[in-house]
């Protein structure tokens, strides 16, 4: 199975999740390169990995796990401006920016597939933060105060394993 050929049918193309919705079958016996080929990039990988994977046959290794990198880098910066006009009047400035990229080996959202190089996948979380605090004492008793805050956040993913786009198709 390593090379691609199994011992039953597979569907390689359907329309829907039920198996009478399959488009395109790869009977048993026949090499998948012969029908679908891999791109450059995916067969360097697979060469380059081959001895990682184990032996479908060997079922006490063939768990589906397997080591893998992952890499979370969190990056913070903020910056506070704090002025006194005059001594009844101040304001304040705070500029917050966050990046937090990850490499996450079998994804981050949604199922696992707990094969290697299959659904590695890149992501970032960028957020951003403005504030501008203003404060008057018109008196002893009197105090005015007024804040602006402006929030920014989001999350964006790329599948880059082998199930990706870009590397499979």
């Amino acid at each position: 199975m390593k090379q691609g050929i199994f011992p039953i049918p597979i569907c390689l193309r359907a329309n829907g999740p039920a198996a009478a919705n399959c488009l395109q079958v790869l009977p048993a016996g026949t090499p998948i390169g012969s029908v679908v080929p891999l791109s450059n990039v995916a067969q360097q990988l697979y060469l380059c990995n081959l001895n990682k994977i184990p032996e479908p046959n060997n079922l006490a290794a063939l768990q589906l796990d397997f080591p893998d990198f992952e890499h979370c880098e969190v990056s913070s910066g903020d910056i506070k401006i704090d002025h006194s006009l005059s001594s009844k009047w101040n304001v304040f400035y705070r500029f917050e920016n966050d990046k937090i990229p990850t490499v996450d080996a079998d994804g981050s959202i949604g199922g696992r597939s707990n094969l290697p190089f299959v659904n590695r996948m890149e992501s970032n979380s960028p957020g951003r933060t403005h504030t501008l605090q203003t404060t008057y004492a018109a008196s002893p008793s009197l105090i005015f105060e007024g804040r602006y805050a402006y929030g920014y956040g989001a999350i964006f993913t790329k599948t880059v394993g082998l199930l990706a786009k870009d590397v499979s198709g």
